[in-house]
């Protein structure tokens, strides 16, 4: 046990030869002082409800703010465990924890890689971060331009579906799950995104495109529930990697166009 501990310590820069020179000293001043800050990185990650004084209770799922939390916000938690029941990975028995960051600052820290995302799921301990919340209208705003609200149970139940995607396939195969499928997948349970829906299904019928990831995001969610709904296809049907984004993105299209032609009284 106390070589383990040597070893590890060692390895986080404690513990070794002083250094003879200056600037060795300084080097293994520095060397601390990261160390340091990465297992305080580390530590707020694991438990980042010090940052956030209130919280509300629905099931298994808990919200957490910095500001008192209205009645509303059971409402939404609700809403989305509604969403989450379409879904076959949802079994309802996980503790879930939600934060509500309404801080730009606040949501980089937590989510540096996604800063202008409405949400994130965290790998490993599967805590979800939100950019903002109005609990009132059910809404969360992320920090960017365009296409930049939609639904706080919506984003709730995306969320918590990619959780629910690393608990099934596993950590790894979960986080390399193609974009379309897992984000294809979490928009389908959350049954709507950013991007109009009238405008989207436009540019998805004639084959023109958006360059923003809300449209992205769109086509990925209209595929998935085509195949679906549709298709009849499982999770495990969608994700064995039997079926090919251009193919399927081609068929759905196909089948929209036929759906448009007879609702428009084309034979």
């Amino acid at each position: 046990m106390n070589t383990t501990m040597s070893i590890a310590l060692r390895c986080l820069g404690f513990n070794r030869p002083k250094p003879k020179t200056r600037i060795g000293r300084c080097l293994r001043r520095a060397e601390r002082c990261v160390t340091i800050l990465g297992l305080s990185y580390l530590a707020l990650h694991l438990f980042p409800q010090t940052l956030f004084a209130h919280s509300v209770t629905v099931g298994r799922i808990s919200v957490y703010s910095r500001h008192p939390l209205p009645e509303q916000a059971t409402s939404s938690v609700e809403r989305a465990i509604h969403l989450l029941d379409r879904s076959e990975l949802f079994e309802g028995d996980r503790n879930e924890k939600i934060y509500v960051c309404d801080s730009p600052a606040l949501f980089r820290l937590f989510s540096p890689k996604s800063p202008a995302a409405f949400g994130i799921s965290v790998p490993i301990t599967n805590n979800v971060f939100l950019a903002s919340a109005d609990f009132a209208s059910d809404t969360v705003r992320r920090f960017g331009d365009r296409y930049n609200t939609r639904s706080l149970s919506g984003v709730i139940a995306h969320e918590l579906t990619h959780g629910h995607i690393r608990g099934c396939l596993g950590l790894i195969p979960g986080m390399r799950l193609s974009a379309w499928r897992s984000e294809g997948y979490c928009e389908h349970v959350a049954g709507e995104g950013s991007f109009p829906d009238e405008k989207g299904m436009q540019l998805f019928l004639t084959g023109d495109e958006d360059e923003s990831a809300a449209y992205r995001y769109f086509m990925y969610r209209m595929i998935v529930s085509y195949l679906i709904d549709h298709r009849g296809l499982s999770f495990d049907e969608l994700v064995d990697g039997s079926v090919d984004f251009d193919d399927a993105k081609s068929e759905c299209r196909q089948f929209f166009l036929k759906t448009s032609s007879l609702q428009d009284g084309e034979p």
